[in-house]
């Protein structure tokens, strides 16, 4: 009698080879998981005459017993299975599925490790990690006056804890089932790296080798010590929190006055822990409803604990324990959360101790994106819902998840939320990582049944098309036409860079000004009333007229470095700048001035002092929060053929208006001004330098028009163009005023001046030589005494050891300016006419 081949069809009758005699009553059809290859072996004898049907074999990634052999299991991973006849696993493995391994080793990425000493410490120090992690919470966000400005330090661990957010979703992702056998790649290795990452979510089974501390824990025992974990965790933040408050107590007594111990800082510490680990809480708690199936049986097994079957009385206490965990962690959290956001005004009028106890919702975000917490933790919930749904079909859980992501990264541009563009930019580049993590791997998905392997790479180009597009929408700039204008007022004179906008639909002129970040605009009513009707028509900067009863609110004061006073009141209006519509800005008005020139309104290009509150929010900042440029960078350029007319550039330069390579100088440390290093200063024909005190801060103001100086460097200066002066029989003097103005004598003088050369720190090591001609570093104005020409050179009034140089004096060059990457490059502009001369009016001269 011959035996059936299980898997092989039958053949007509009346055949005479033995080879396709099948007996039709005895098939089946070939297990699913199983290879049945048919055809005869040699077994346990060497006869070639005694022949047996070959049986089916277990596929790699499936494990079958030996008691019941057509019936496999399905395995996590290739490397704990590799197939074969029924009952084999990989070396040191053991159990249903090949879940266990024996006595003294541990699980591993699949494979079973020897425990060691060493294996058995790594749960004290996770222990002594998430002390410190307890103790480093407490400091940074519940008991430090740090979080009321935003400090580098303070930056930098925002920006740690998008990091962690980035790998809590890669552990997320490792977590969604993946095949990772692959024939292209090292598929352990990279199998490994998601492994540890799953520390990231609560899963310190295989990372923490447990296995070595008992191989009889049950998957119930495992699942329990997980959930525990965030009681665990605001346990230590409470001994913390004790032992900080229990000190200061006792130093308060002692010096006999009464102590009242701060709660609030406590639960805002567990707001930030239960926000920190919001992910591994919801995975964790699900982990049970997260079950594959088995190839050929109705059993199924739960992915994060491939030992435990979904059934039976430890499994449903896992589910019991897994959805009282999500109603009190995630659904009461999720509720918190909204409910502390979206009633904030009011619980911040009603309930004075409310920031304090929620200050870690909103003190990474912007005050006008407070909402963003509720963002945050949708985004959140959601990809960690992702892995439980349809739980054997993986590219939908991809598609789900690269949907999620790019939801959020297009939100994340179009609102900018984080107080500053290193948060923004580190959360748009962990969020860009990790769907590029998941369109790579996407690529490597096996073929499931008749799904065409295309869908990754349709899904990959969706992804790849809307990133593209929404940084091309967000890649502009806004171009304003900036004039060198002259301004009166009270008998002075002055020239000044302006630039035209629109200010709800009233046209005003703007002073071009690095030296502040305000923006602010003329009152209409203040003026007139303080200058007279038609003060607004004869200012080059018009007035912006007040419709609302907000322009008679409390207002701010501000002093710029020059003495000058301004009283302004905050306001948020509709711009028109560079022909785009933004709505919504916010910007000072003017009620009140005092100082010795006439008032402006300012266009502020500085970058925000840390220690400045958020009341005034610079431009820069504001258009790109709204989307309008993609960065604070901004340039100047001047037209070669007239150095009056030229053109400012917001988000970014313009590569078509400058020649050759750009050269840059790095800004000062310590500084948050557009100030950099001056090495020398020398008048060309002359080999004598002004003498210097070491490596002098010089910060480039497009406010001013002149060159600011030392008493000791100014006199220096003077003297030695008058040195160079003397063989014509020229000669520069200084008039008799407190302001020391340096003047010809007569200004047909001005053709001998020579040009000055600033020599500057450049960031690549080699100094930077700027050139300032006499063109522009001579004012021509009229006096009573008739014209006179006078050199912009001033002293400063304050005596601080500093130089301050008008962006005017350096309109030759294509000037452009970076704070993010804090530095100021020079180009030169293209090939260009000769300048025509400055024209003549009147200036005043203006101390810094």
């Amino acid at each position: 009698t011959v035996q059936p081949i299980i898997g092989r069809q039958p053949r007509p009758a009346a055949t005479f080879d033995a080879d396709l005699c099948i007996c039709l009553s005895l098939c089946e059809p070939c297990p699913s998981g199983m290879d049945c290859p048919g055809g005869w072996v040699n077994r346990d004898t060497p006869s070639e005459d005694t022949k047996y049907h070959a049986q089916p074999s277990v596929r790699p990634g499936m494990w079958a017993s030996i008691s019941a052999k057509y019936q496999p299991y399905k395995c996590v991973s290739y490397f704990e299975c590799p197939g074969g006849p029924a009952g084999a696993c990989a070396p040191w493995r053991t159990g249903t599925a090949c879940t266990k391994c024996v006595e003294g080793f541990f699980r591993f990425n699949g494979a079973c490790l020897e425990c060691s000493p060493g294996h058995r410490s790594t749960l004290v120090a996770m222990l002594a990690l998430m002390a410190i992690f307890c103790y480093a919470t407490y400091h940074m966000t519940g008991g430090s006056t740090m979080l009321h400005q935003l400090t580098t330090l303070l930056g930098v661990t925002m920006s740690l804890g998008n990091i962690v957010t980035y790998l809590q979703m890669m552990g997320l992702f490792g977590i969604i089932l993946f095949d990772w056998h692959l024939s292209s790649v090292d598929g352990k290795a990279w199998s490994s790296l998601l492994t540890v990452l799953r520390l990231a979510l609560f899963d310190f089974g295989e990372a923490l080798a447990l296995d070595c501390w008992s191989s009889n824990i049950s998957p119930l025992g495992v699942y329990i010590a997980r959930m525990l974990i965030p009681l665990l965790l605001y346990g230590m933040m409470t001994f913390v929190w004790f032992c900080i408050q229990f000190k200061r107590y006792r130093l308060v007594t002692s010096i006999g006055r009464s102590y009242n111990w701060e709660h609030l800082s406590l639960a805002n510490s567990i707001g930030q822990i239960t926000q920190a680990l919001f992910i591994p809480i919801v995975v964790s708690s699900l982990a049970p409803l997260q079950c594959f199936s088995h190839p050929s049986r109705d059993a199924r097994s739960v992915l994060q604990y491939p030992e435990q079957l979904c059934e039976g009385s430890d499994y449903w206490a896992m589910v019991g324990v897994g959805i009282a965990c999500f109603v009190v962690f995630v659904v009461g959290f999720v509720c918190l959360v909204f409910w502390a956001t979206l009633w904030v005004g009011g619980l911040c009028e009603t309930d004075p101790s409310y920031m304090k106890r929620f200050r870690f919702l909103f003190y990474r975000f912007r005050q006008d994106r407070y909402y963003w917490p509720t963002i945050i933790v949708t985004r959140n919930l959601a990809l960690s819902l992702v892995p439980f749904i349809k739980v054997d079909d993986i590219h939908l859980k991809i598609l789900l998840f690269d949907m999620v992501i790019s939801a959020a990264l297009v939100m994340q541009f179009k609102f900018w939320p984080w107080r500053s563009h290193l948060l923004n930019w580190s959360e748009v580049v962990s969020q860009a990582l990790m769907l590029l993590t998941t369109i790579i791997s996407a690529v490597f998905i096996p073929r499931q049944g008749e799904l065409s392997s295309g869908k990754s790479a349709v899904n990959a180009l969706l992804v790849f098309l809307i990133i593209t597009g929404a940084i091309i929408v967000n890649a502009q700039l806004v171009r304003l036409p900036v004039l060198l204008t002259e301004e009166s007022w009270k008998d002075q004179y002055d020239y000044s860079l302006i630039v035209p906008i629109k200010a709800d639909g009233q046209d005003l002129n703007l002073l071009v000004d690095t030296g502040t970040h305000e923006l602010f605009f003329l009152s209409k009513g203040w003026l007139e009333e303080s200058e007279g009707l038609g003060a607004c028509e004869a200012s080059v900067y018009g007035c912006y007229q007040c419709t609302t009863d907000l322009c008679d609110a409390e207002v701010n004061e501000i002093e710029f470095c020059d003495g000058d006073c301004l009283s302004i009141v905050p306001l948020t209006g509709n711009l028109t700048i560079g022909g785009q519509e933004v709505p919504g800005v916010k910007f000072g008005l003017v009620q009140e001035y005092s100082g010795s020139m006439a008032p402006h309104a300012s266009l502020g290009l500085a970058p925000q002092p840390e220690e400045d509150e958020d009341d005034y929010i610079p431009l820069l900042d504001q258009l790109v929060m709204k989307r309008v440029i993609n960065s604070t960078d901004f340039s100047i350029v001047f037209n070669p053929g007239n150095l009056s007319e030229g053109e400012l550039i917001l988000g970014g330069l313009d590569p078509g208006r400058y020649r050759g390579p750009m050269s840059f100088v790095p800004l000062k440390d310590g500084y948050n001004t557009w100030t950099v290093g001056l090495k020398s200063i020398q008048v060309v024909g002359n080999a004598i330098p002004i003498p210097l005190t070491g490596d002098l801060p010089i910060s480039i103001d497009s406010g001013t028009t002149g060159l600011y100086l030392p008493r000791k460097v100014f006199d220096s200066l003077v003297t030695t163009i008058n040195s160079s002066l003397k063989p014509t029989g020229r000669r520069v003097d200084l008039k008799g005023s407190s302001r020391d103005i340096p003047a010809l004598r007569d200004c047909g003088d001005r053709e001998f001046l020579p040009p000055l050369q600033l020599s500057l720190d450049s960031s690549d090591g080699r100094d930077l030589t700027v050139s300032v001609p006499q063109e522009l570093y001579v004012e021509v104005y009229n006096t009573l005494a008739g014209p006179l020409c006078a050199l912009a050179f001033r002293v400063r009034m304050d005596d601080v050891q500093e130089i301050a140089i008008g962006l005017t004096l350096l309109r030759k060059y294509y000037v452009y300016l970076q704070y993010d990457q804090r530095r100021v490059g020079f180009a030169e502009t293209k090939p260009k006419n000769k300048a025509d001369p400055p024209s003549k009016g009147h200036t005043a001269l203006r101390p810094n």
